[in-house]
């Protein structure tokens, strides 16, 4: 049985917690302008990839807007691009799959505004849930009165447990009697604990049929290694090089790069299917089907070696998305954010 506790947060012009950032979602860098997207099926999240996203659907779904209204007021307003939550009882937005391994006195903190001064911020309420257990509950605190529709950042005033995997949830309750609708911006998940690894900037470019990557880390602590992933819908990703860190323990910026020739692995895939169908196609011998098992497995075990070939089947043609697996030396692991590949 699942239990949900109501609690409070409260409203404060900037950050108290003295805490490191282990995610944070500022709804993307590019703007829509005048238009409004759905943010079902937006894209344009900063960590696009990297966890899910869900929203309501319907007549009143949540939305991606980018206008006037954007965010400001508190030293981590990144502006642009906001969560808009309409107030019909029916808005909601899911972060979902937020890797919270190796946090420490987990918070949650956002930036919000809304568009009624009478509202307290009751009708807002923030679910956390760790690893699929009893959700908790929260409300933030908010002025009422005149002048009071601006932004305020939050930081939750309860603790969630350390885990593995962190889901937050903005529902909109407020009904037609109390229409409100709430403006959400620079979610973050904060912690005690600072990350094993920081990274900087992450670039990639795809040459002909060559990917090179790049990115700087600007701290370390117990990194064994990076594996460089790519993904051909920015969901399912594959392990296409792995790299050594080059100081596990690091406290000044550390750069990578990495080139990754796709059309051989695209090629290393593709050609034991295609022995195995020659062979089984048609009427050979016992010893031509054994050796080309033998001669499959070698190559299999090749590209095994190299890395995970979990259907890759199309690393020329279309999008691609890119993010970075750091490792630690006890085999914890966290992500980078997640990029799209320029060609």
């Amino acid at each position: 049985m699942k239990y949900i506790i109501t609690l409070l947060f409260f409203a404060i012009s900037h950050p108290v917690f003295a805490q490191y950032t282990f995610f944070e979602e500022n709804m993307g860098g590019t703007s829509v302008g005048a238009s409004i997207l759905s943010a079902n099926s937006y894209t344009g999240y900063l960590n696009y990839g990297a966890v899910a996203y869900a929203a309501s659907s319907g007549s009143s779904t949540a939305s991606i807007r980018s206008n006037s209204s954007s965010s400001s007021g508190y030293s981590t307003a990144s502006g642009g691009n906001f969560l808009f939550l309409s107030g019909n009882n029916s808005s909601f937005f899911t972060i979902q799959n937020i890797s919270i391994l190796g946090a420490t006195n987990v918070r949650v903190a956002f930036g919000v505004s809304k568009t009624s001064t009478a509202s307290d911020g009751s009708t807002l309420t923030v679910q956390v849930s760790v690893d699929g257990s009893g959700a908790i509950s929260f409300s933030p605190s908010l002025p009422t009165g005149a002048g009071t529709t601006q932004w305020y950042y939050i930081v939750s005033s309860v603790s969630i447990p350390s885990g593995s995997s962190l889901s937050i949830s903005f529902y909109n309750t407020s009904g037609p009697e109390n229409s409100v609708s709430y403006r959400i911006d620079d979610i973050a998940v904060l912690s005690d604990t600072p990350m094993p690894v920081v990274f900087g900037d992450i670039a990639a470019l795809l040459d002909g049929e060559n990917l090179y990557a790049s990115w700087t880390t600007l701290q370390e602590i117990n990194n064994d290694y990076f594996e460089v992933q790519l993904s051909d819908d920015g969901k399912h990703f594959s392990t296409i090089a792995t790299l050594k860190s080059k100081d596990g323990n690091s406290d000044r910026p550390q750069h990578y790069e990495v080139m990754a020739p796709l059309k051989q692995w695209k090629g290393l895939m593709v050609l034991p299917a295609l022995l195995l169908s020659l062979c089984w196609g048609s009427r050979r011998s016992a010893l031509a089907k054994m050796l080309t098992v033998i001669l499959m497995g070698g190559l299999l075990g090749a590209t095994a070696c190299s890395k995970d070939s979990s259907a890759i089947d199309s690393v020329i043609d279309g999008k691609l998305f890119l993010r970075i697996k750091q490792v630690d030396v006890d085999g914890k692991y966290e992500y980078s954010k997640t990029i799209q590949v320029i060609r």
